[in-house]
């Protein structure tokens, strides 16, 4: 009898103990993570920008199915940014099924062509659905092809005054022909997609400084085109978030939906 109290003292003992060892999410030791309660967020690459460290990542659930992926963009960086433009690709962690390679994430305190419409100091978050290294290939100049219409979604037009003219080391830009900054409403927030050649190669919130100065909470549609090239989980919105507690905005694909490709 004594032995079967004392079992009975020491479990609730033992149990916290066993879960306390390894919070949920935490990597175990030797490889894999821990079954969550909560999310899981895998790292990706860091890079210093003024005083703070941005940071790529991509939040799985416990199958290992992405959930969201983006970068973190801390306030020390906003309170320390350069004058002149940065360029910063950061990979993402493979996950099995998720099209998404890597993000070339931009400041660009001058904006960009086309100025009536991009002429304020604002961030590119491209998110590419091809390496780093294809994208480095890119050549500047007009192509002479583009993906086919059911590759891109409903209404997505060539930039004005850009065509399909492809940036070096970046690609062709469509923008939404509903776009509030072609109807007369100063640029804060929009959803660029890219190409190269026949291939859609990355989905694109572009967002100003300013606004993220009123510490949004915001989310967004990500329209899909009828059918995709690869066969992947793809985002059905886009997040632009302060996250106070982090001291960091958060700037994210979600939703994800698997998609056949074809």
């Amino acid at each position: 009898m004594s032995r079967v109290i004392l079992l009975v003292l020491l479990l609730p003992l033992s149990l916290f103990f066993a879960t306390r060892a390894l919070p949920v999410g935490d990597p175990v030791p030797g490889g894999g993570n821990v079954a969550p309660v909560d999310l899981i967020r895998l790292a990706g690459d860091s890079i210093a920008l003024g005083d703070g460290l941005v940071r790529s990542w991509v939040e799985v659930d416990g199958a290992g199915t992405p959930v969201a992926l983006g970068v973190t963009l801390p306030d020390a960086t906003l309170a320390s940014l350069p004058t002149r433009e940065v360029m910063m690709s950061l990979d993402f962690p493979a996950v099995e099924g998720l099209p998404f390679r890597h993000v070339l994430f931009d400041w660009g305190p001058g904006g960009h062509p086309p100025a009536a419409l991009y002429a304020h100091p604002h961030w590119d978050a491209h998110f590419y659905l091809i390496t780093a290294q294809e994208r480095m290939a890119i050549q500047a100049g007009e192509q002479g092809v583009a993906p086919a219409p059911h590759y891109l979604p409903p209404g997505y037009i060539p930039v004005p005054d850009l065509g399909l003219f492809a940036f070096p080391s970046m690609g062709v830009h469509w923008m939404h022909e509903g776009a509030r900054e072609l109807h007369g409403h100063t640029f804060d927030e929009t959803l660029i997609y890219g190409s190269d050649g026949e291939r859609v190669i990355f989905v694109e919130p572009m967002f100003t400084d300013a606004f993220l100065e009123t510490r949004p909470d915001f989310s967004a549609p990500v329209p899909g085109p009828d059918a995709v090239q690869e066969s992947g989980w793809y985002p059905t919105r886009y997040v632009i978030r302060y996250e106070e507690e982090a001291g960091a905005y958060r700037i994210s694909l979600e939703g994800f939906r698997w998609r056949q490709g074809g």
